[in-house]
């Protein structure tokens, strides 16, 4: 069949007007190895202020925990978000029960986080497990630590670079955390070799620009369509606790 120049001309339009409507398709995790593979799955790493920790229940998604986040600082990657709300898995059931998911990072209320948003698909979490960091004050003196209060040092190829000394605790008051405190007997001289917010920052700039990695691409605030929390297979027969399942890399879900 021939087209005349005005049919062509509209099927080009068309082409090019789905092309441009057209979602980007989002890329699926993959493991998280070491740092480079960690930044090529950021859309931005941030620092803001966790201001309220709420509790949900979806048929579909399951019981979720959705951190509010406001004041948000990009320290890595371009991104202008004024606010974020990460729903993390886990939560209150409809049965009065408590599921956690082992791998899934915890917040605090009124506290400063660093978090590496994800650029890829995610069910569990929208940023990257074990990559949350909080923002102690210990001494008069900023320090970032981990989720377990390990002060970070710096990084390397490998990723982050932790201490081996836990310098803050928090305890879990109803599915909340406490405001983290200083362990006993710790000294000036442990915070030492702990980085900030600022010099993390600019080694991540620093390595990412030197390995030619651009971090970027669209962070997605919704966990994967098609999937259903109840039907994972990474579901235990507990009703409080879903694992990641044998050989999968809780850093990445990439058997989700």
């Amino acid at each position: 069949m021939l087209l005349n120049r005005s049919h062509l001309l509209c099927f080009m339009v068309g082409c090019l007007l789905f092309a441009v409507a057209a979602p980007a398709v989002a890329q699926a995790p993959r493991a998280v190895s070491d740092l480079r593979s960690l930044l090529e799955q950021t859309s931005c790493v941030v620092d803001a202020q966790v201001t309220d920790i709420v509790f949900g229940y979806d048929d579909r998604l399951g019981p979720r925990t959705t951190v509010q986040m406001n004041d948000i600082k990009p320290l890595v990657g371009s991104c202008s978000y004024r606010t974020l709300s990460l729903p993390l898995l886990g939560g209150p059931t409809r049965d009065g029960k408590f599921m956690r998911a082992s791998e899934v990072p915890r917040f605090s209320k009124g506290v400063r986080y660093v978090v590496f948003l994800r650029n890829t698909e995610w069910f569990f979490s929208p940023v990257h497990f074990h990559h949350v960091l909080r923002v102690d004050s210990l001494f008069g003196r900023e320090v970032l630590v981990d989720n377990s209060g390990v002060a970070v040092r710096g990084i390397a190829r490998s990723g982050l670079v932790r201490e081996g000394r836990q310098l803050t605790h928090q305890e879990n008051e109803g599915g909340h955390l406490t405001p983290p405190r200083a362990l006993a007997n710790l000294t000036v001289d442990d915070l030492k070799l702990a980085i900030t917010r600022s010099t993390l920052a600019a080694r991540l700039q620093q390595y990412a620009s030197l390995q030619g990695i651009a971090v970027g691409g669209t962070y997605r605030p919704e966990p994967q369509a098609g999937r259903a929390w109840n039907r994972l297979n990474d579901v235990k027969a507990s009703p409080t606790t879903v694992t990641p399942p044998p050989g999968c890399d809780p850093l990445s879900q990439s058997c989700l």
